[in-house]
């Protein structure tokens, strides 16, 4: 079945997800400055400024701004209103999961030596969660993904919810 309008949204929401992956990259870029390197110092900063990123601007604006520069919005699955902050943090549990997942595996391999299974399985688990995404946003009807489904909410096209979310308060 053809999801209507205002559900094709898939090229967008992959397109915003590179916005908002190089304005985190760029807002990351004084982190990797100051530490010295892009990787196991930096964990402590940049995944949860991604987090604090994605939740935050999700829930009091609904959408990030790559979502927002093109054109889409994140709401509620059954009302189509304004989503609520458990909602903007259960979209990212997936990430949550994963970054504490790395915290692991950062204290089990502190030297680098030793940990590479965890590292196979933290690799691996982050691949097949992309892959469900992925799947689950293709052969939804409203082109839910994983995330979505777990969270209760729906990305949309803006021009169907603008009304509604200017509508609400941050009540």
């Amino acid at each position: 079945m053809e999801a209507p309008e205002k559900y094709h949204t898939g090229w967008r929401r992959f397109f915003s997800s590179w916005i908002d992956g190089l304005l985190l990259g760029v807002l990351a870029w004084p982190v990797y400055a100051i530490v010295g390197d892009a990787t196991n110092e930096s964990i402590w900063v940049e995944e949860p400024m991604n987090i604090l990123y994605l939740t935050s601007l999700t829930y009091f604006f609904g959408a990030t701004l790559g979502k927002k520069l093109l054109g889409l919005a994140v709401v509620d699955a059954q009302s189509e209103r304004r989503i609520t902050l458990v909602q903007s943090l259960l979209r990212e549990s997936g990430l949550i999961v994963f970054f504490g997942l790395q915290l692991v595996w950062h204290f089990a391999n502190p030297g680098g030596s030793k940990g590479e299974f965890l590292g196979t399985v933290i690799g691996w688990g982050t691949f097949i969660w992309f892959a469900l995404e992925m799947l689950t946003m293709l052969f939804h009807e409203k082109r839910r993904a994983l995330h979505d489904l777990i969270a209760g909410t729906v990305v949309i096209n803006a021009a169907y919810s603008r009304k509604s979310i200017e509508a609400q308060s941050f009540s």
